[in-house]
């Protein structure tokens, strides 16, 4: 027997294996149109004969939900009509999932034959496909005198989310029934972020918010809806519950402004009526702002850094810094905080300057490496590295020859961490002339990690070498404890020559440089 006849003849307990062929056909076969309408011809006589067994449906069934097309939903629609509700429950889960829009059509025809829970799964079905072509069928079911069949109808028309299924729903009392509130808060939901949805989703929200019966969740439900049609209507609400002087209420729209995405006209309503409430709500509303992560935020966020006299709101402000878009305000004021006699602020300061995002904060960190203040200038150099701006190399190898000794040591720690391939001779050059012991090792060091991203060891190796044949005895001296990173034929004999040197300091140097060599070629 082939698959398909093995497939017509099935039923629980038997072979599996032509089963298990014809899966494999299928998925193999799936992007050949003309053998997959063949095979779902087959398998529309399959589910019209009287004499197939359930378990041989169910497989169709299952197999039609992805690859059926508007051949097979009339023969899944007269299922739906079946007094085994094995059999309508599986054709209706197959045409749920049909990309079809002919498996709308089917589930609306089975609406007038199915009867029952069969009816009940028809009306889900419809609602989770959310087709708005659904409402008309669906809409006289809200009067059923069967309970389930009527609620099932509410949440279904709530999974639609288009204004026609609204209108139907405003019409069985708003707010005062839960299911109906629900429903209306669930197709409100699917709307409100667009233009044309904003207007009734907003009506729905007033209606459930304006409901003296609607319980606290249904009402929380409606305000996080209006958040996003209508923030200005919103925010007043919520402004009431945030200085009503109920904690609970507090909280809860603390927590609504968290899950909402942030617009222009929340953050403008926010940075308003910041410094009008208690330092404790401040803190929380810093929090929310620091959430959004809008730019608009920054004005007030960084006047409460700066200026408040409640050092936890100053320090909640700090931080909510470091999740806003940066610009020169606000990276201005972090450098300034985190080089400070605020000591509770230094770290969050810094720490803020790190993560602060968008290309604004980078070029402000740029621009500020020019700073005339040695104390700024240096945090700006820390903070250029520990962000790896690649683009602030320049300046730091500017930097790197400042008559400063501390601005030159922390400028090659940060090129370690910047610098590229490109700026490796210069950073060869510059580590050659620097006279301090502690500022040349470091600038080698940084001179090795540009290296790396060399990949031709030739050219990595050859102006290394180089410079330290030139070089003095402190040149020599650091260049050495490189060469191991160079890992060539050419180094080891370099390293030889200077263990073997007459100058001690070099010749120790050079030892090192050969014993590191020597352990790292195993």
């Amino acid at each position: 027997l082939s698959p398909v006849d093995a497939l017509a003849r099935y039923d629980f307990g038997n072979e599996e294996r032509p089963l298990t062929e014809l899966r494999q056909t299928l998925m193999r076969e799936s992007a050949n149109a003309a053998t997959m309408a063949d095979y779902e011809a087959s398998f529309v006589k399959i589910l019209r004969d009287p004499k197939t067994r359930f378990a041989a449906v169910q497989f169709v069934c299952e197999q039609l939900a992805y690859m059926g097309s508007a051949a097979s939903t009339d023969a899944l629609a007269e299922l739906l009509g079946r007094q085994d509700a094995r059999l309508a429950h599986a054709a209706r889960l197959a045409l749920e999932r049909m990309a079809c829009n002919e498996a709308d059509d089917a589930l609306i025809v089975g609406l007038s034959i199915a009867s029952g829970p069969a009816k009940v799964g028809v009306i889900n079905s419809l609602g989770e496909r959310g087709n708005v072509r659904s409402v008309a069928a669906l809409s006289p079911l809200v009067a059923s005198g069967d309970t389930a069949i009527a609620q099932a109808t509410i949440k279904a028309l709530g999974k639609l989310g288009c204004p026609a299924a609204i209108t139907v729903l405003m019409k069985l009392g708003r707010g005062s029934d839960p299911v109906v509130a629900g429903a209306l808060i669930d197709c409100a939901n699917r709307i409100c972020g667009q233009r044309e949805g904003r207007v009734p989703a907003s009506r729905v929200f007033e209606s459930v918010l304006a409901e003296a019966t609607s319980t606290p969740a249904l009402r929380s439900a409606a305000l996080r809806g209006m958040l996003i049609s209508n923030p200005r209507a919103a925010m007043s609400q919520v402004w009431t519950m945030i200085e009503g002087g109920n904690q609970g209420d507090m909280t809860t729209a603390i927590s609504l402004l968290s899950d909402t995405m942030p617009s222009k006209e929340l953050v403008v309503s926010i940075a308003g009526r910041l410094d009008k409430v208690a330092p404790a709500t401040q803190i929380a509303l810093l929090g929310v702002l620091s959430a959004f992560g809008h730019p608009d935020a920054i004005p007030v966020v960084a006047t409460a850094a700066a200026q408040h006299v409640d050092a936890n709101v100053r320090l909640a402000a700090v931080k909510a810094l470091g999740n806003l878009p940066g610009d020169r305000q606000s990276v201005s004021l972090l450098a300034a905080l985190a080089t400070g006699d605020q000591a509770a602020l230094k770290r969050p300061a810094h720490v803020a300057l790190l993560t602060t995002p968008g290309s604004g904060a980078q070029r402000a960190i740029i621009e500020g490496l020019g700073s005339s203040d040695p104390e700024l200038c240096r945090e700006y150099i820390t903070v250029a590295g520990e962000r790896v701006l690649v683009t602030a190399s320049r300046p730091l190898l500017k930097l790197a020859k400042d008559s400063d000794e501390s601005l030159r040591l922390a400028a090659f720690r940060a090129l370690r961490k910047t610098a590229d391939a490109g700026d490796y001779t210069a950073l060869i050059a510059l580590a050659t002339s620097e006279q301090t012991d502690k500022v040349k090792r470091e600038a080698v060091s940084a001179v090795t990690y540009a290296g790396r991203k060399i990949d031709d060891p030739a050219k990595r190796s050859e102006p290394y070498l180089k410079a330290l044949r030139r070089g003095d005895e402190t040149t020599q001296v650091a260049f050495a404890a490189g060469l191991a990173d160079l890992y060539t034929a050419e180094a080891l004999r370099m390293a030889q020559q200077l263990a073997l040197g007459k100058q001690e300091k070099v010749c120790d140097a050079g030892a090192r440089a050969l014993a590191n060599l020597q352990e790292a070629s195993g």
